[in-house]
């Protein structure tokens, strides 16, 4: 098959773009002019040089495609209308390229994020065609995004996946994480535990592959996640354990971590660089429950998560150490 993945040079891309050369298919990568290629440069794929937020670069680059996945997506940014141009109207720009120019393509599959569905208690009431109530800028972006998609479902076959929390080589957003525990030390930011479900990339990949082949309607809806509902102090502990550090846990009072938030912003409006962390992260953490079910990928696209949380965190951070990251 051939395979048009956005986003191709980050995190998720890159792993994506691997598994698609390995199991023989034709990848053409979709990059910006200035993206840093070194995960795949060395792969037997083909470059096309364009932005989802630019439609001229997109109608050359889904000509003749089997499959589009929509990987790429801003994960950080100033201000709600940077989130907006990359992740919603970015969407409808890749979508309507796709109609324009490849009517009869087979799949488009759009990387969504459970933060465009919201939080979750840890039992997991709701299912993945509720509304969408999401928390904060990233999230309401992502949920405009699946809204575009949804528009085209008669036009496109189309599949939308809502991963958890993804970790794994190559990641940059988790290694903040890595580096407090490194240091014996977790913050715990307001009272009571808080949950999370998280999957590795590898895991998310062949979630992503089976909803290309899969034989679902259009506009079907997956969440993906390991299948284990875990509190942030147990991903903490067992950080701790492949790491080999003795863990102190302190729980930090939410005006406090305000207080940093606001801080962070400040810095961020100084530097011109999107902050780490910032009141609309904080929001998000303060939930109790960034956890979903993951029975109708199973069911649907026989989807199965083989890579247990402490094997995946310590491959992760075996390969941090290799590459001097942490």
């Amino acid at each position: 098959m051939k395979a048009l993945v956005t986003g191709a040079s980050g995190f998720v891309g890159s792993h994506l773009v691997e598994a698609l050369v390995s199991r023989g298919h034709e990848v053409r990568a979709l990059v910006r002019e200035r993206s840093d290629r070194r995960w795949i440069q060395s792969l037997p794929v083909e470059f096309s040089t364009g932005d989802v937020s630019d439609p001229s670069s997109l109608e050359e680059a889904v000509k003749g495609m089997d499959w589009v996945f929509h990987v790429a997506g801003v994960t950080k940014a100033r201000g709600l209308s940077s989130y907006l141009r990359a992740n919603a109207q970015g969407t409808r720009n890749l979508l309507e390229a796709c109609w324009k120019r490849n009517p009869d393509l087979k799949r488009f599959v759009l990387l969504s994020s459970l933060a465009a569905w919201g939080p979750n208690s840890p039992h997991c009431p709701r299912e993945e065609t509720e509304e969408c109530s999401p928390v904060s800028h990233y999230g309401f972006s992502k949920a405009l995004a699946e809204r575009e998609t949804c528009l085209f479902v008669e036009r496109l076959p189309v599949v939308i996946l809502r991963p958890t929390a993804v970790y794994g080589p190559r990641d940059r957003d988790i290694l903040a994480f890595f580096k407090m525990v490194k240091r014996g030390i977790f913050l715990r930011v307001g009272p009571g535990e808080k949950y999370v479900c998280m999957i590795h990339v590898r895991d998310l990949v062949e979630g992503i592959l089976l909803a290309a082949v899969g034989e679902v309607p259009s506009g079907s809806i997956y969440h993906l996640s390991d299948g284990c509902v875990r509190t942030w102090s147990e991903v903490a502990r067992t950080m701790a354990k492949v790491m080999d550090v003795h863990l102190r846990e302190f729980t930090v009072p939410v005006s406090l971590a305000k207080a940093v938030a606001l801080l962070s912003e400040f810095s961020s409006a100084i530097t011109a660089r999107p902050p780490l962390f910032n009141r609309q992260k904080l929001r998000e953490m303060l939930e109790d429950g960034w956890t979903c079910s993951i029975e109708r990928a199973q069911t649907d696209l026989g989807f199965r998560p083989r890579i247990p949380l402490e094997e995946g965190l310590r491959e992760t951070y075996l390969w941090y150490r290799e590459m001097g990251w942490l």
